[in-house]
C-alpha cells in the first residue's frame, strides 16, 4: 500500500512538472515571438524605430545608436525569410520587401544629425 501511494505521488508530481514546464515554455516562445512580430509590425506601420529598442539604447551616442538599430532590424530581416509562422510566401516576401527597404532608408538617414527622431 505504501509503495502505490509514493508511485501515486510520483506521477502526480511528473505530471505538474510537465504540465509547468510546458506552460513556461509555451509563454516564453509566445513573447519572444510575439515581440519579433510586434516590432515587424511597428517598422512597417510607423517607418519608426521600436520604443523598445529606444529605451535599450537611452544615453548611448548617435553612432552606437544607429549601429545598434540597424543590426536589430538585419535580425528581424533575418527572421521573416527564415520564419515558418509567416501567413503565406506572399505575406512573407511583402515583409521582406518592407523591412528591406526600411533598412535603406535608414541607413540612408544616418547620417543625419537628428535620427533617429521617433518623436
Amino acid at each position: 500500500m505504501e509503495i502505490f501511494i509514493l508511485l501515486l505521488l510520483f506521477i502526480l508530481g511528473f505530471f505538474l512538472i510537465t504540465l509547468a514546464g510546458y506552460h513556461l515554455f509555451s509563454r516564453l516562445t509566445s513573447n519572444y515571438i510575439g515581440k519579433k512580430h510586434r516590432q515587424m509590425e511597428h517598422i512597417i506601420n510607423t517607418g519608426r524605430v521600436p520604443d523598445e529598442w529606444e529605451k535599450t539604447m537611452e544615453g548611448k551616442n548617435s553612432s552606437k545608436q544607429i549601429k545598434y538599430f540597424l543590426q536589430e532590424l538585419e535580425k528581424l530581416i533575418e527572421y521573416s525569410k527564415s520564419s515558418n509562422l509567416l501567413e503565406d510566401e506572399k505575406t512573407q516576401k511583402f515583409l521582406v520587401e518592407k523591412l528591406e527597404s526600411t533598412y535603406e532608408e535608414w541607413k540612408g538617414k544616418a547620417g543625419e544629425a537628428n535620427w533617429p527622431d521617433n518623436k
